[in-house]
């Protein structure tokens, strides 16, 4: 594309001697089909493309079609649905069982959330997640679910219900706000869950570049009885530097680790030694 050649030959003439500054910049084209349409609708479409990665994210140039307008359309309108659903409880708890492979035993659980919608039916989270990542509003989806989660173990419990390990999904927005500690160590107070048997969720994403930040916070949530897992391990910037430094309880590898490969010999020698290396830690 002429676009993207433009990007290429300006990063290309910079001086040597300076220090390499490469510009990056997203365009989004918008094809005329109807000579009549407003130029102002033309530009909104085009502006539309260049906000949305393209699949080939090599290219900087992308190209508007009508699922944009779609896919905009039911972003406002989820965001639109979230507050009346939160408040008639729409988002509902789906566990899904960790089974031991050892001796086949339920093990425990992962607290997975489901929306379903009067108006739109069953959600999928894919729909929903990263969409209201963009904004304060899975920080109170998240706190929302852990309090559901607390309950549903009280009553469990109460019940007669034997002690299982339940994990729950943090969000990085929600890691970083300054009462996170308070939050979940005080929900968890006031429904009375014993220490060691809710697990905070954390994928990579949440580390950032401050691993003393974090290491801080899972010391804290340890000391008020929480266990915290990594999870999705290597399916980012991973290092062996990162488990050296992070005092997490449980380490989940990310499924990439368990796809077929080429060479099965190779696969069990990195799966292997992840296990022998995480029950050493």
């Amino acid at each position: 594309l002429r676009l993207d050649q433009v990007i290429r030959e300006i990063n290309a003439s910079q001086a040597a001697d300076l220090p390499a500054l490469p510009i990056t910049v997203r365009s989004g084209v918008c094809l005329v089909e109807d000579p009549g349409q407003d130029i102002t609708i033309l530009q909104d479409h085009a502006r539309l493309a260049s906000q949305n990665p393209t699949p080939d994210h090599s290219r900087l140039c992308a190209f508007y079609d009508d699922s944009l307008t779609d896919r905009l359309r039911l972003e406002q309108e989820l965001n639109t649905l979230f507050d009346s659903s939160l408040e008639r409880g729409d988002f509902l708890i789906y566990l899904q069982p960790k089974i031991s492979l050892q001796d086949n035993r339920l093990a425990g659980a992962e607290a997975l959330v489901r929306w379903l919608s009067p108006s739109r039916g069953l959600v999928p989270p894919d729909r929903f997640i990263s969409l209201f990542e963009k904004s304060d509003r899975i920080v109170m989806l998240d706190r929302y679910m852990f309090g559901q989660v607390c309950r549903w173990y009280r009553n469990y419990l109460d019940g007669g219900g034997r002690p299982l390990s339940i994990a729950v999904n943090v969000s990085k927005v929600g890691l970083l706000r300054k009462d996170f500690i308070q939050y979940y160590s005080e929900t968890k107070r006031c429904f009375g869950i014993p220490d060691g048997y809710l697990e905070l969720e954390f994928t990579e994403g949440v580390l950032l570049n401050d691993t003393d930040m974090f290491s801080d916070i899972v010391r804290q949530l340890q000391s008020n009885g929480f266990t915290c897992s990594l999870d999705d391990f290597g399916s980012g910037y991973s290092s062996l530097n990162l488990l050296k430094n992070l005092p997490i309880d449980v380490l989940k590898l990310d499924i990439m680790f368990f796809h077929k490969s080429r060479d099965m010999g190779r696969e069990r020698i990195v799966i292997s030694n992840f296990i022998h290396m995480a029950k050493e830690l």
